[in-house]
């Protein structure tokens, strides 16, 4: 028998250690082997803790970021890794074109305003995220070229887990239980995890209509397993959105939700449609349950105070500040329209605020993104913005079409639709966390969608 044999998994490993000089070929084989699984237990690994702990453990994402940040550094740094991402898809290509120019746009805005040191700080976090990108999305594709099932199921299984903790972890804040720690004792009015509470409840929301999505795969593939996690997961993503009292979320869901019905009408899934309507109204009513001393109620009812009752000079409220915030926005957007007035430099200061009131007085961003983007970095900066919607929103439309299995292409567009409504009364890549969920999903998704790419010949194209 020639050297250079494969040896048969029935013989020890120590043969390993005794191979010849001869052998060094089969040994390098062996050791990169083991790289690669290591590098792919480890992306799996910061995948699911970054999905599942984002909300409930603090800096858990950013951790996970920073770790596919090294582990991509690592796969880029060793040839026989890098080879494996080749031919790579042009979709993603696409996509960390614009992840780079979001940053370079800020880099771009604050030089045209002199460099000011106290802006470089948010060129770092959250803005560093984006150019770590470049990074992170070779880790996830090496990843899943090397274990596409075990990838697919703990992207699923990650989403699903991550809407049961969060929806759990609001009925612990709310009813100060104390499982698994003091941190979950502390009584609040409002759920908000170890994040800002508008954060909690629109990521909440995302990742239950995620496991909505799952439910509806699942359920025509007869996966019942799948589909008693995915209904609970649903279930408590939403129980976390309406605990979190976002009204931004709630509106985006609404949105989303009567998108959802209508393509279920539209392709006679009377059933699924008739599935989803009781799973909506069991969870909304398990939400109403669980709340206590009519909170929601007087959730609405400030809501329509607060609108009604609006000054744009006295205002002093949540959405009377969202609103004259709008306002000054808008004017800073008038006196720097090109570059801006440089990143992170959007500060609202209420000069006379009444101390009866529990708000804040002061905020350092314009409670929505499109507004915040024009008034910090410009047209320069709004435009990688709209493309940062509008590329994975178009390709993800474009699978749907093509793609034998709906859940990849689905979720990924619901992803996109939801943080852009999101953005319309919050600002999502402010912080970090917002930040990273967004870029760790879209790319996941995209990666998935190639699953099904020989059905769609113009679709996700190698070069």
């Amino acid at each position: 028998m020639p050297y250079g044999r494969i040896l048969p998994t029935s013989q020890p490993r120590q043969k390993y250690f005794t191979m010849t000089t001869s052998d060094e070929s089969l040994k390098r084989s062996y050791r990169q082997d083991w790289i690669n699984k290591l590098l792919s237990i480890i992306t799996l690994c910061a995948i699911s803790g970054g999905i599942c702990l984002g909300l409930i453990v603090e800096k858990s994402g950013s951790k996970a970021w920073s770790i596919l940040g090294l582990v991509g550094l690592i796969v880029l740094l060793i040839p026989k890794e890098r080879g494996k991402l080749n031919p790579f898809p042009q979709a993603l290509k696409y996509w960390l074109y614009i992840c780079a120019a979001v940053f370079f746009t800020a880099c771009l805005s604050w030089w045209a305003n002199g460099l000011d040191p106290e802006q470089a700080r948010a060129l770092g976090s959250p803005m560093g995220k984006f150019l770590l990108t470049l990074l992170t999305v070779p880790a996830l594709l090496l990843c899943y070229r090397s274990y596409s099932r075990l990838f697919t199921q703990t992207v699923v299984a990650s989403c699903i887990a991550g809407a049961i903790l969060s929806g759990f972890h609001a009925l612990c804040e709310i009813f100060q239980w104390t499982f698994f720690g003091d941190q979950f004792s502390r009584k609040t009015w409002r759920a908000d995890g170890v994040v800002n509470a508008i954060y909690f409840g629109n990521i909440a929301l995302m990742l239950g209509t995620i496991s909505a999505i799952s439910l509806y795969q699942n359920w025509q593939e007869k996966k019942w397993i799948w589909v008693f996690f995915a209904v609970n997961g649903a279930t408590f993503g939403i129980i976390g959105s309406v605990l979190s009292l976002s009204r931004g979320g709630w509106l985006a869901g609404l949105i989303l939700t009567s998108l959802f019905f209508f393509i279920l009408l539209i392709k006679g899934k009377v059933k699924l449609l008739f599935l989803f309507s009781l799973l909506l109204v069991s969870a909304l009513f398990a939400s109403y349950f669980f709340s206590h001393e009519g909170m929601l109620k007087k959730r609405f009812q400030n809501t329509y105070e607060n609108i009604s009752q609006f000054d744009p000079k006295n205002s002093e409220t949540s959405i009377g500040y969202r609103l004259r915030m709008w306002l000054q926005a808008i004017e800073n957007i008038k006196e720097s329209p090109f570059f801006g007035s440089g990143p992170d430099s959007f500060a609202f200061i209420n000069p006379d605020p009444d101390p009866s009131l529990s708000i804040e007085s002061e905020y350092y961003h314009a409670h929505n993104d499109y507004l915040n983007t024009l008034s910090n970095t410009g047209i320069t900066g709004f435009i990688p913005l709209v493309f940062l919607y509008s590329m994975p929103l178009l390709y993800f439309t474009r699978k749907l079409f093509f793609s034998t299995s709906h859940q990849w292409p689905l979720s990924g567009a619901c992803i996109v639709v939801l943080y852009a409504c999101f953005s319309l009364t919050d600002v999502m890549f402010y912080r970090s966390v917002g930040t990273i969920y967004f870029l760790l999903l879209i790319p996941l998704f995209m990666i998935l969608c190639d699953h099904n790419k020989s059905n769609d010949p113009n679709g996700m194209r190698s070069t």
